[in-house]
């Protein structure tokens, strides 16, 4: 009797064994999983982040441009009216 409890328990114990290890497994890639999404989403973010900085500094650089470019033309128009005095 006892020794038919004692193999009873045994049996017990290594099915709890069995299903920390199955269960710490479970987490370990339930984990990774998370943590890939994460990653991804970090990476999109960052991407989205340099995209906004790269658009607001084309942004600046076309004003810029346009106000060198009517800087060039008022230097034009001066210099003709000066050439003809």
């Amino acid at each position: 009797m006892l020794a038919s409890v004692r193999i009873e328990l045994e049996e017990i114990q290594r099915e709890r064994h069995l299903f920390r290890i199955q269960e710490s497994e479970r987490l370990r890639v339930e984990h990774e999983r998370l943590l890939g999404i994460k990653m991804e989403e970090v990476y999109l973010a960052f991407n989205n982040a340099e995209t906004d900085k790269v658009k607001g500094l084309k942004l600046k650089l076309t004003r810029e441009k346009s106000k060198r470019k009517k800087a060039e033309e008022q230097k034009d128009r001066v210099c003709k009216v000066t050439h003809k005095l």
